[in-house]
């Protein structure tokens, strides 16, 4: 249950936050179309490089760290998914 509750209050102290930011008006919330190909196309290509290597995105990031270049596939598969994703969301 330990990682349960930490992604919890992670989750609910990101929530408060990202709404305290919008009320100060430092922040603007603006809600994206949702397109499912480019959607699943870059999750799947996130979760190859994640399920691939055996690590989640934090503890690879401390694998290669560690020395443990096998890492060095996770975060790329990463970074390539994100790019995936924000290189087809419209108007970018």
């Amino acid at each position: 249950m330990t990682i349960v509750k930490f992604m919890l209050s992670s989750v609910i102290l990101g929530m408060v936050g990202i709404y305290l930011l919008h009320d100060l008006g430092l922040a603007k919330l603006s809600i994206k179309a949702t397109i499912l190909g480019p959607v699943i196309l870059g999750a799947f290509i996130f979760g190859l490089g994640w399920g691939l290597p055996g690590y989640c995105p934090g503890t690879s990031m401390g694998a290669l760290g560690e020395g443990r270049w096998d890492a060095l596939w996770g975060i790329l598969g990463m970074i390539v998914g994100a790019g995936f994703f924000c290189g087809s969301l419209p108007g970018a």
